[in-house]
């Protein structure tokens, strides 16, 4: 049974995270995997060298589009992008565009 004010139900009314949530969930499982000197970027202190916050940025695209199975649109989705800024972070990082 859900109960609702004012008859329209959203996903703030469903049981778990909303899919907003869920999203910052598996990037911050993501983004937690080790980083640069061995710590995890986001638990805990940065290391004192710092954080290389392009490589970070590259292996999340990679890893969503890896996820996507190379779709770019679903990848761009997955990382709460639109398609053109995905297409922007693909040509920064040297990714080929997939247009001959």
């Amino acid at each position: 049974v859900i109960l609702a004010a004012g008859g329209l139900i959203t996903a703030e009314h469903l049981p778990g995270p909303s899919p907003r949530e869920a999203g910052r969930m598996s990037l911050a499982a993501l983004a937690s995997t080790e980083g640069r000197g061995g710590s995890s970027v986001l638990s805990g202190d940065l290391p004192e060298e710092g954080v290389n916050l392009e490589a970070l940025e590259q292996t999340l695209v990679e890893k969503a589009l890896a996820q996507a199975r190379g779709n770019r649109s679903r990848a761009a989705r997955l990382l709460g992008l639109t398609r053109s800024q995905l297409y922007t972070r693909l040509r920064r990082y040297g990714f080929h565009d997939g247009e001959d």
